[in-house]
């Protein structure tokens, strides 16, 4: 998954249909070639995937049917990309400042007045763009990103989860375990227990 600067990650999900009709149902199924697609929603699609894995991994009570929801959510996301071609560079060019913004101020409460603002255009337009063009609403990007900075500090510093959750702008430590265990699919102590080897949630 790649989008415009930044980390860039990889990973390859390899599937069978379940049935030849199911190519008729979505062209991208139906393609003799790869297809090479250059996504400006990749944090939705990296969310997805690593839900997946995550099932595909932990083989929970019915992981197979959940992991074929999650793929055809995914697949179906693309083809509406592709189906929607190209987006007009000025709609990239405010997607990547609004972006660009929340990456250096995700720990602030951040509004969609603030983002209109960044790119010069009303609050409601700028909230209709970004959900859009990322397939988040601007509150969900920001968490995503929280939690992905959570999930690094919580493996590789010393901190608490209380030190954590202030830092990156929850008073509220439990809101905080809420929203990591829904994003993640486990609690911030079971990554402290891995960080201190102790293996305990």
């Amino acid at each position: 998954l790649r989008g415009a600067g930044g980390i860039r990650e990889s990973i390859t999900v390899r599937f069978s249909p379940a049935s030849s009709g199911a190519a008729g149902l979505l062209p991208l199924l139906a393609r003799r070639e790869p297809l090479r697609w250059m996504t400006h929603m990749p944090e939705l699609l990296l969310d997805k995937l690593l839900q997946l894995a995550e099932h595909w991994s932990e083989r929970d009570p019915y992981f197979s049917v959940m992991c074929g929801a999650l793929l055809t959510e995914l697949i179906v996301t693309v083809n509406r990309e592709v189906d929607e071609g190209e987006q007009a560079p000025s709609s990239i060019r405010h997607i990547e400042r609004m972006k660009h913004y929340i990456e250096d101020q995700y720990r602030s409460h951040i509004t969609k007045v603030e983002l209109g603002a960044c790119i010069g255009v009303s609050p409601n337009y700028a909230a209709a763009l970004f959900r859009k063009m990322t397939g988040l609403t601007i509150s969900e990007y920001v968490h995503l990103k929280r939690m992905k900075t959570a999930q690094y500090m919580l493996l590789h510093s010393q901190l608490s989860v209380q030190d954590i959750s202030e830092h990156l702008g929850y008073s509220d430590p439990s809101y905080f375990n809420r929203v990591f265990k829904r994003i993640v699919g486990k609690l911030p102590s079971v990554l402290l227990a891995e960080r201190d080897g102790t293996g305990r949630e």
